[in-house]
């Protein structure tokens, strides 16, 4: 099996400060999602390789974790998911996790969509004693913009990290 020969970078690519003029002046961010995407996702979160060809991949967090240049979807999928996982475990509430709970309710809705027992929408909406679907969608849309929100912080945090060193 042939190796792909590296690519040769401009001299000025591999400086932080470079990078950081670069965005700064072309007003670039390297990872944009809207909530709409990110649940569609959150739907694929059992297909590895729909994971890593996801706009996920494009986060410094998970590029930040990449061993080597050319990984494979199936590769970048897992590292998307540990991402993902990590930011979900962000989310929980103080004490012990309950589904009656308060500050547990976004990340239950999360638990038992996505994360762990894909349960169906009414099923959640009963098992978190919601009054109607109707209040379970709005605290599931809640749910992911929180969720998408601490993306954006791990990877305002990785930028700044990117940019000190």
């Amino acid at each position: 099996m042939a190796t792909m020969p590296q690519r040769a970078l401009p001299e000025l690519s591999e400086s932080s400060l470079f990078r950081l003029f670069v965005r700064d002046t072309f007003k670039m961010h390297l990872f944009h999602m809207t909530k709409e995407e990110l649940e569609k996702v959150l739907d694929k979160i059992d297909d590895i390789r729909a994971l890593g060809d996801s706009e996920l991949r494009h986060m410094s967090t998970v590029s930040m974790r990449f061993q080597q240049n050319t990984l494979s979807a199936v590769e970048r999928g897992m590292i998307v998911r540990e991402v993902l996982n990590e930011a979900f475990e962000r989310m929980h509430g103080n004490g012990l996790r309950r589904d009656a709970a308060p500050e547990w309710r976004l990340y239950n809705i999360l638990y038992y969509r996505y994360f762990k027992l894909r349960l169906k929408n009414d099923q959640i909406s009963a098992r978190l004693q919601f009054s109607s679907t109707r209040q379970y969608f709005r605290e599931r849309t809640k749910a992911i913009e929180a969720l998408l929100n601490i993306l954006f912080e791990m990877e305002a945090v990785n930028l700044g990290k990117e940019e000190d060193s």
